[in-house]
């Protein structure tokens, strides 16, 4: 995914281990540079992140923004978090 997000600019990707897993997109083509609306707007990452890893783990996932640029923050962040059935 880090390489997609490089290739395509997307943004840079980084990945930070843990549970649960964090994903942050420094320089988010979706939303950085825009000024700070109040909202968390970067819902096809979301959405994105979701479908890669449900196709890699097997498993469904939930991803939910809880940083954005467009919320002023530094950096957009995703909370993953496995889904038991």
């Amino acid at each position: 995914m880090i390489e997609f997000f490089e290739v395509y600019k997307l943004g840079i990707l980084e990945i930070i281990e843990g549970i649960p897993l964090r994903l942050r997109i420094y320089e988010c083509a979706n939303c950085a540079g825009l000024p700070n609306i109040g909202k968390k707007i970067c819902c096809f990452e979301a959405g994105f992140f979701a479908g890669v890893l449900k196709n890699i783990l097997d498993k469904d996932v939930r991803v939910v923004e809880v940083k954005c640029y467009a919320s002023g923050d530094d950096c957009c962040e995703f909370e993953v978090r496995i889904l038991d059935k």
